[in-house]
């Protein structure tokens, strides 16, 4: 959860992730560009426990993980992950179907799996080249 009270971050089905201050008017504040965005639909985003209270973390059915800080959504996510499910576990899944295109191996992941992915985050640690201090993020394993 954020420390503020007033703040408010979303997920679009155009794939944007928002970031509201109530504080400073009903408009969003931040909005994340649609090339550094996901490429479906939002399905979970959460709040992250940070040293500033400004990191997010989104899942979408498009396969990928991406962490936020919300202070600059227009400088693309601070870390991203590709989720990956082995086709038996897909098919017992009841989504996911794995194709292999001319990108290298794609995945296409039902709304289920994206929201099950959110709920599932645990953590891992990062160290940031700008920082000497390790900070946490979540890893889903699906």
């Amino acid at each position: 959860t954020t420390r503020l009270v007033d703040t408010l971050v979303g997920g679009s089905y155009n794939g944007l992730v928002s970031f509201w201050d109530l504080r400073k008017g009903a408009q969003p504040i931040e909005v994340s560009l649609v090339e550094h965005s996901h490429g479906d639909p939002v399905y979970g985003i959460e709040w992250i426990q940070s040293r500033t209270g400004s990191e997010c973390v989104s899942v979408s059915t498009d396969g990928r993980i991406l962490w936020w800080d919300v202070r600059r959504l227009g400088s693309g996510p601070v870390d991203s992950m590709l989720l990956h499910m082995p086709a038996a576990a897909a098919a017992s899944f009841g989504g996911g179907v794995a194709s292999s295109g001319a990108g290298g191996a794609e995945q296409q992941h039902s709304q289920e799996s994206a929201s099950s992915a959110a709920s599932a985050v645990t953590s891992r640690s990062t160290t940031h080249p700008s920082s000497s201090a390790s900070s946490t993020r979540g890893v889903v394993g699906v």
